[in-house]
């Protein structure tokens, strides 16, 4: 039965259990929805669906895709249009299609679909538009908005509307049906409206491609918690993650992207110089002196927590004198590539260096004596480092931060 009719259309998405995956293809010239659920034993062929349409066999014009919380469901082609289907993902099973029509908008060749990362903004291109659909309107279909229509730009050919597909860094790339060296990029399409940032031929590439883009799943998606499925005993424990961004016209600012997974429910950001937050996506972070940075964002919920952090470079990243903590010594540069120096007074007592790593390891240990001192460290690895100066009864007198650089 999979043998017949069966094209390239083909979409995955988790099962409930938060462990087997549902395959699904639409089998061409029929309404029958075509479905294998792969297991721990083996894939299992489940029995079709039919729902909907019949489905056009120009498949080299479509696209589906599953929303990344599994409860969506949708597909286009040029002579068809938009499809819209609920989807169980426990059961395995279709509901309440919504069926556009053929777009009344110039087609070619038809175009592509993709969903943002919290399941609400669906995006469709027909070659020369881009459209975005809320998929919580009442009415979804009278939702559609226009973001943009293809500019013209020939990389070498013309880099047209195609098919998309939602990445790990969570923005949508939009390939074109023609042979090009560029990408379109949605940078928030979580944002509804033209605030989702929509950029043409804004990704260079090293060398052509040709056509569109995989439908690769998404793998952020655990088990459906408390639902009948859920026996497995895989808990959504939540993982942290983020990126950031440089403002282009201001370098002390930084626009950070919350990519936690597996359903955190509360956030701590430690921005690294004193700034805080509560709240899941917080507003550009602007940091007032120049200097090295770490970013730390904790997640958690009913099932336990995790932990994600970065470090940044703001301006120039060398660290003022009054980001230095005042006490026995001035420890400069910083950043600093193969020697630190260490600068105290003539008359200074004997004291003890140490270097540790992010891990708590030590990374050096120097007696410190009167006077300017240059410490080697030609063989420590590129990163940053905490650094503690001791008196002779091993009790902490100075700490800092310290960054070397290649």
């Amino acid at each position: 039965m999979l043998d017949s009719g069966v094209r390239t259309l083909v979409t995955a998405v988790k099962h409930a259990n938060g462990r087997d995956w549902w395959v699904v293809l639409p089998e061409d010239g029929s309404n029958r929805m075509l479905k294998i659920l792969l297991t721990d034993k083996g894939p299992i062929v489940e029995a079709p669906q039919a729902i909907g349409h019949a489905w056009n066999p120009k498949e080299n014009a479509s696209q589906a895709a599953f929303s990344p919380d599994g409860t969506r469901y949708v597909r286009f082609n040029g002579w068809k249009g938009l499809d819209i289907f609920d989807f169980d993902r426990g059961a395995g099973q279709f509901y309440n299609p919504i069926e556009s029509g053929p777009f009344s908008d110039p087609v070619i060749v038809g175009g592509g679909v993709a969903i943002s990362p919290d399941s609400r903004c669906l995006y469709v291109t027909n070659i020369w538009n881009l459209f975005q659909y809320d998929l919580l309107a009442e009415d979804i279909l009278g939702s559609r908005i226009l973001i943009d229509t293809f500019d013209g730009f020939l990389g070498p050919f013309p880099t047209t509307f195609f098919q998309m597909g939602l990445a790990p860094d969570e923005k949508i790339y939009m390939f074109s049906s023609n042979s090009k060296r560029s990408l379109h990029v949605i940078n928030k399409p979580n944002a509804i409206g033209k605030a989702c940032e929509f950029e043409q031929h804004s990704v260079s590439l090293p060398a052509n491609i040709f056509f569109g883009a995989n439908n690769i799943p998404y793998f952020r998606l655990g088990p459906d918690d408390g639902s009948v499925c859920d026996t497995l005993g895989l808990n959504n424990v939540p993982v942290a993650y983020f990126r950031y961004e440089v403002n282009g016209e201001n370098d002390h600012v930084f626009s950070l992207t919350n990519l936690s997974y597996f359903n955190p429910e509360e956030f701590h950001w430690d921005f690294g110089d004193g700034q805080t937050s509560s709240v899941e996506d917080p507003d550009a972070i602007q940091y007032l002196d120049d200097g090295i940075y770490t970013i730390c964002l904790q997640v958690s919920n009913a099932y336990g927590s995790d932990e994600y952090c970065q470090t940044i470079t703001v301006g120039d990243g060398v660290v003022g004198t009054d980001q230095i903590e005042p006490g026995l010594a001035t420890v400069y540069p910083n950043p600093f590539t193969n020697t630190l120096i260490i600068q105290r007074s003539e008359d200074a007592q004997e004291n003890q260096f140490d270097l540790f790593d992010l891990l708590g390891r030590n990374a050096g240990h120097f007696t410190l004596t009167q006077g300017t001192q240059e410490l080697s460290l030609h063989g420590l690895p590129a990163g940053l480092y905490m650094y503690t100066i001791s008196d002779k009864t091993h009790l902490a007198v100075q700490s800092g931060r310290v960054v070397k650089v290649e």
